[in-house]
């Protein structure tokens, strides 16, 4: 995938698992992945800018903060046209996923528990 400075490019899933920790999937089972935007292209490696919604301490907000990695060629997956996305905890990272690649999102189904009823009354 060649790259050009100022891309907005997809990143292969180990990077995600790198930058928050966990290897998380969408809706549909596939691997969630982040974008970043190209900062600087060199020979063997390049330097991306991931725009994410950081803490800087546990008394504050989260702020829109970024973090610059460098990686490696076959690390990009795509170029993409929309501008890169702001990332923010793990918890919210299929959310932003299914928005920027315009994929509705499913409604999580309601679990109702029982304990020593075989079935609920319908009445």
């Amino acid at each position: 995938m060649k790259s050009k400075k100022g891309d907005t490019v997809r990143l292969a899933p180990e990077i995600t698992v790198e930058e928050f920790g966990l290897s998380l999937c969408d809706d549909d089972g596939a691997p969630i992945e982040i974008d970043a935007e190209v900062l600087d292209v060199g020979n063997v490696y390049l330097r991306v800018k991931i725009m994410r919604m950081m803490r800087l301490t546990r008394l504050t907000t989260p702020q829109e903060m970024a973090v610059t990695r460098f990686m490696r060629p076959k690390h990009v997956l795509d170029v993409l046209d929309n501008p890169s996305s702001i990332w923010p905890n793990a918890a919210a990272l299929k959310a932003v996923s299914a928005e920027r690649d315009g994929k509705p999102r499913k409604p999580s189904q309601h679990v109702f528990w029982t304990v020593g009823v075989d079935e609920i009354p319908s009445g």
